[in-house]
């Protein structure tokens, strides 16, 4: 009976054994009496009660809750995931290997900006000297330009101690202190050297400044990708299991509350219409070949009366 289902299952054995006592008692019978049976509709008896409304509301809260806690929980696991996925790609070697390539691109075009300004400015010294010689007047070799990418990279984005920061410092300077060999400079005067020398020391600090700043950016831009998908706090999961399992063990403990007030009320209200009709026992559904007063309406009519 989709009653008896959606309010718990009683079985009609329960039912009937409130009943099964208050008649036939003191009887004299010569021979075994014959049983007196009403049938009811469980269903309608429920419905009938005055807290009816209270249990159906507080059964529709209890399945929103169950639908919430299942949404909420899926939704944190896509966070979760998300947030892994993130991280694992922030911290892959791919991830890595593309700043590198990112910050040795970016780099190189701005070497070669500032190397073709000294390359000018060292033929125009030259020119007053009777020269055409063009030597590189920034940059190293690839090698070089590999190494001084990862010790910026490293500088900005790994979490390394002290002493390691340091000597990475130190052997960055040595590469780009290096990167600058002795140009010839026969036949210059000394105001020509300051000039020349002053110009390259110019574009060793722009180039060295530039290097970093771009260090700098790829490193914060890879902060705020991971910022943004962190940006959602997630709870901790045991804390917020107990804290939701504690919701559903409360409404529950409503609903039984309810249910159990209703069922007492019926099965008061049932022996009340049994005494009356000198019943020995009514079923909530029976399938046995017996003839049995339907006693529901008699049991609704008490019922509607309960404050």
């Amino acid at each position: 009976m989709a009653g008896r289902d959606r309010f718990g299952g009683f079985a009609a054995a329960v039912f009937a054994a409130v009943v099964l006592c208050l008649g036939g008692c003191g009887r004299p019978a010569p021979e075994p009496p014959q049983t007196v049976c009403g049938v009811v509709d469980l269903e309608t008896l429920v419905k009938a009660h005055p807290s009816y409304g209270e249990y159906f509301r507080l059964q529709k809260e209890y399945e929103d809750l169950l639908t919430r806690y299942q949404t909420e929980q899926k939704r944190l696991f896509h966070l979760s995931e998300t947030q892994r996925k993130i991280q694992a790609a922030l911290t892959s070697q791919n991830a890595a290997k593309a700043a590198e390539e990112e910050y040795k691109a970016r780099v190189k075009i701005k070497e070669i900006e500032l190397n073709d300004k000294l390359q000018q400015l060292y033929g125009e010294i030259q020119k007053g000297h009777n020269a055409a010689a063009r030597p590189e007047m920034a940059g190293g070799g690839g090698e070089d330009n590999t190494q001084i990418a990862n010790l910026h990279l490293k500088l900005k984005f790994l979490n390394i101690d002290q002493g390691e920061k340091a000597r990475a410092k130190e052997e960055l300077k040595d590469l780009l202190n290096g990167r600058y060999a002795e140009i010839p400079q026969e036949g210059w005067t000394e105001e020509e050297k300051k000039r020349f020398m002053e110009e390259r020391s110019a574009a060793k600090a722009e180039l060295d400044a530039y290097a970093e700043q771009v260090a700098r950016e790829i490193h914060e831009r890879q902060q705020k990708s991971q910022a943004a998908a962190m940006n959602v706090q997630l709870p901790d999961a045991g804390t917020w299991n107990s804290q939701w399992e504690a919701r559903v063990r409360d409404k529950q403990k409503e609903m039984a509350d309810v249910k159990a007030k209703i069922m007492d009320d019926i099965r008061d209200r049932a022996a009340i219409v049994g005494e009356k009709k000198h019943l020995d026992i009514i079923f909530s559904s029976y399938r046995a070949n017996v003839n049995a007063e339907d006693v529901t309406s008699d049991i609704v009519n008490e019922l509607v009366q309960i404050k």
